[in-house]
């Protein structure tokens, strides 16, 4: 009963026109959301928006408990999303590329090209390609 008054109450006021609830990463609330609603608002006019900004678990949570009308998040295959597709339906905004950074010691090295000088030194010292494995005591 709880749950049907809580669904009513949500459909009215998005009925209403009032706000639109938007629970989002912190980056995507920085770097994506800002020019999408500007598309959106394009289309459809003014629209009012209530961002929470949260990291994944607590968005997801927001989501679920109904506390927001859509959701902002990454998504990888590998990543599992607990949430219903029946009751929780998605659709693909965007894509985007992962890169990766590092910074450099005072050598100038930077640490991918420092960890190779360790293997490479590792390999000379021990014949192993690898790096040392820590025995159990029970091995």
């Amino acid at each position: 009963m709880l749950q049907e008054e809580r669904g009513r109450l949500q459909s009215q006021d998005k009925l209403t026109g009032s706000t639109v609830k938007i629970a989002a990463l912190h980056a995507l609330s920085l770097q994506f959301l800002p020019a999408w609603l500007k598309k959106v608002e394009r289309s459809f006019g003014t629209i009012g928006v209530s961002l929470f900004t949260d990291d994944f678990q607590d968005s997801i949570q927001r989501l679920v408990e109904g506390e927001c009308d859509f959701l902002f998040t990454y998504y990888h295959p590998m990543v599992p999303v607990f949430l219903d597709p029946a009751k929780f339906p998605h659709v693909a905004l965007g894509s985007d590329r992962l890169v990766l950074v590092t910074g450099v010691d005072v050598d100038g090295l930077t640490k991918m090209e420092w960890q190779k000088r360790l293997r490479q030194w590792y390999w000379r010292a021990t014949g192993s390609l690898g790096y040392p494995r820590v025995q159990s005591e029970t091995s």
